[in-house]
Formats: C-alpha cells, sequence, structure tokens
C-alpha cells in the first residue's frame, strides 16, 4: 500500500463521550504536558498515511476523564477512510483542530473505514473498522471491535 499525502475528504455524523472509557470504541490515554496554555480537546479527524490532518472535516470534542483516561465512539455514519484520534489545544476557543494548533504526537495508528471490496482485502482491510499499525514493518491490520491502548503523548 503507498503511502500518500492524498487527503481523504471525511464527515462524522457523530462521536460522543458517554459512561466509563471502558465503555467506548477507542480508548486510551493521555500523557505529558501540554506545550501551551488552553482549553485541551479531542478530536476525531480524517488523516492520510503520511500523517497530514484534514482540518476541514467537522469535529466533536469530547472531554478528559480521570488521569488523562478518554473514550471515543464511531461515529454513526462513518465515511469510508482514514481516522486518527488527537487531543490538541484549542488556542482560539473555537473547539475545532485547526492546522497549527499544538497537538499530540502522531502514534501511528489509524483508524480505517472499510465497506471492503477486492482493494482493501488486498491491503488486509475487512468490511467496516480496522486498526492499521503503521509503526511496525510491514504494517499491521486487526478488526480489534473495540480499540483499547490507543495512546497520545505531547
Amino acid at each position: 500500500m503507498k503511502r500518500t499525502l492524498l487527503l481523504l475528504p471525511l464527515a462524522l455524523a457523530s462521536c460522543g463521550l458517554f459512561g466509563t472509557p471502558s465503555n467506548y470504541d477507542v480508548t486510551g490515554t493521555l500523557t505529558g504536558t501540554p506545550p501551551t496554555a488552553g482549553n485541551v480537546r479531542l478530536a476525531l479527524l480524517g488523516a492520510s498515511l503520511g500523517g497530514v490532518v484534514n482540518a476541514n472535516v467537522p469535529q466533536i470534542d469530547v472531554s478528559l476523564g480521570n488521569r488523562g483516561v478518554f473514550g471515543v465512539d464511531w461515529p454513526a455514519a462513518p465515511a469510508e477512510g482514514l481516522y486518527q484520534v488527537i487531543a490538541y489545544v484549542d488556542t482560539n476557543s473555537d473547539r475545532q483542530y485547526n492546522s497549527g494548533e499544538p497537538r499530540t504526537h502522531d502514534n501511528q495508528k489509524y483508524l480505517v473505514y472499510s465497506r471492503g471490496g477486492a482493494l482493501a482485502d488486498l491491503v488486509g482491510l475487512k468490511a467496516g473498522w480496522n486498526l492499521v499499525n503503521t509503526s511496525t514493518t510491514p504494517f499491521t491490520v486487526t478488526q480489534p471491535g473495540r480499540v483499547t491502548g490507543y495512546d497520545l503523548n505531547w
């Protein structure tokens, strides 16, 4: 699979924070100290394998739990494509990630929603949500159902 900087236009229908983190589709811990003062928010963004973020994707922010533990649910009607959960400092208080705002490091884990098909099968994607870990060579693709350990670091 070629690594490209092609940005994927994605639309998010909804994501939210309900109950305890163990009940969410994606959970993890945010560690480190934000590089600047401001409200820290989480966003589920459209992304590319090159790490470039499509900041034009509508985002829903969620609050951090105790000790930096967070949880995010899958969008109700996701567009096919790559997503990544990030934490960022909302320096202009507009409640959405804007290019240039301080954000967490790329954890090299991508959440990919696929409708399946021959091309998806070729790279190991199945219909539904997939976790693609690009920190390994070759990269790995799994279909975990719920994603745990999706940790973020400043």
